[in-house]
């Protein structure tokens, strides 16, 4: 007799007359369960049979023109997303060549299916960027022929229409292409790159840059930049990566420093620079600007590798230091995030007293974590902050917020345990009694609570 629980022991004791029935039941009025039903009744029959099935549905999806709306975009992306693993976990196994066509097929509709798609295409884009590994692997146990995938690989990167979505075609390649495959397509590139039909087209530049990544050949890469652009930090400091991988952190630090002048160099910038003086051993050079990044970025890389190379003791001195320059120069959300990431939580718990009546409850996405973060060994500070937060919700009458604002209540609630001394603050339950005093007509919020 099959048990109550609905698992796949109980429901095979069913047998197959009555699964069979429950099956049609179920497929009834549902095209995406009925194919699923199909190509599991097709597999049985061998791959040929099921990757005909496949073939017709990806060459029916290709040719429609109907708009997908996103009442039924859910069902959509089932059925591509089963296309697709069908191709990948069925056919693959045992009929690598089949397979290696049908998810080029496959591939291929994302022009298409983008075209007639609208809103938010995240979803989408990552089910056919997904695809692109299996592709790999699949060409390798096929014995693709590299140049003959090279053909291929050109002819859909450089004809994509669908949002850019094969730009990293050619690196998610790049072992079935092989040295062979990686060399076609560079002449490829190269020639349409002279070719006046194209003039100088950004998806050539692009390809022709991931092929000299994979060569690791810097100067091939650094060649897709006109001279004027090589003088803008972000680009100089892009090559000056790439020289430095390649042993030549001369240039590197020659490039970067030619660069034009702006006070707003890019983070890029100044790490390839700081990487470029180690490399040539210029170690004070590197470690002052390492401080110099800290103070103007706070961030936390640039401290810790400027402390590591300073002798014992030294580091305690200068992180003390920082510290104090984080906490004495900058605003109130900069300093609470460095020191909670940092982490200095007892330096944290003393900015947040410091601040007491002035901290900006509207700032969610920064005082719930630090709350969260200084719970355990500093409650009264997490209670300020959460406090400021319910405040906000409140005095602002953001209902969207009341959820939220009920759980820092019961929060400050459990804290009220622990604390011993609310010093310059109200006890809870004055707290409490303040907000029904002022909020007591939210009754959704204190229905929550």
């Amino acid at each position: 007799m099959a048990g109550k629980t609905l698992n796949a022991k109980n429901l095979q004791a069913l047998g197959t007359e009555r699964l069979a029935e429950l099956v049609m039941t179920l497929v009834q009025g549902s095209a995406p369960l009925k194919r699923e039903a199909r190509a599991a009744l097709l597999e049985a029959s061998g791959t040929e049979a099921l990757a005909t099935e496949v073939r017709k549905r990806l060459a029916t999806i290709r040719r429609s023109r109907s708009y997908i709306s996103w009442r039924k975009r859910k069902t959509f992306l089932r059925d591509l997303t089963n296309q697709r693993d069908i191709i990948t976990t069925r056919i693959a196994p045992d009929n690598p060549k089949t397979a290696y066509d049908l998810l080029w097929q496959f591939l291929e509709t994302a022009s298409p299916v983008i075209d007639r798609t609208g809103g938010d295409l995240e979803e989408i884009l990552m089910l056919y960027d997904d695809a692109c590994p299996h592709l790999n692997e699949i060409a390798l146990n096929a014995k693709i022929e590299p140049v003959a995938l090279a053909e291929r690989v050109f002819t859909t990167v450089t004809g994509d229409g669908a949002f850019g979505i094969f730009r990293e075609l050619i690196p998610k390649l790049q072992e079935a292409l092989g040295e062979a495959g990686l060399n076609t397509l560079t002449q490829h590139y190269t020639a349409a790159l002279d070719d006046p039909v194209w003039d100088g087209d950004a998806v050539l530049r692009i390809g022709l840059m991931q092929l000299a990544d994979l060569a690791g050949d810097a100067d091939a890469y650094a060649a897709q930049f006109e001279p004027e652009m090589r003088r803008m930090p972000k680009v100089a400091a892009k090559i000056a990566f790439r020289l430095l991988k390649a042993g030549r952190p001369g240039e590197a630090l020659a490039l970067l420093d030619g660069a034009d002048h702006d006070e707003r160099r890019p983070p890029e910038w100044t790490r390839a620079r700081i990487d470029a003086l180690d490399a040539l051993e210029l170690g004070d050079e590197a470690q002052d600007m390492r401080w110099r990044a800290f103070k103007a970025s706070l961030n936390g890389e640039y401290l810790r590798e400027h402390l590591q190379r300073l002798p014992d003791f030294d580091d305690v001195e200068a992180e003390e230091r920082a510290l104090n320059y984080v906490t004495g120069e900058h605003g109130f959300d900069r300093a609470l995030s460095f020191l909670i990431t940092w982490p200095d939580h007892d330096r944290a718990a003393a900015l947040i007293l410091a601040q007491l009546g002035t901290i900006n409850g509207g700032s969610y996405f920064l005082l719930a974590p630090a709350a969260d973060a200084l719970e355990a060994k500093q409650p009264l500070a997490a209670t300020i902050l959460r406090r400021a937060m319910i405040e906000d919700t409140l005095n602002g009458g953001k209902s969207k917020r009341y959820k939220h604002a009920a759980r820092h209540m019961l929060e400050c609630e459990s804290a009220d345990a622990v604390i011993d001394d609310y010093g310059p603050l109200n006890s809870h339950e004055a707290f409490v009694s303040g907000l029904r005093e002022r909020h007591g007509r939210k009754y959704a919020f204190w229905d929550l609570v």
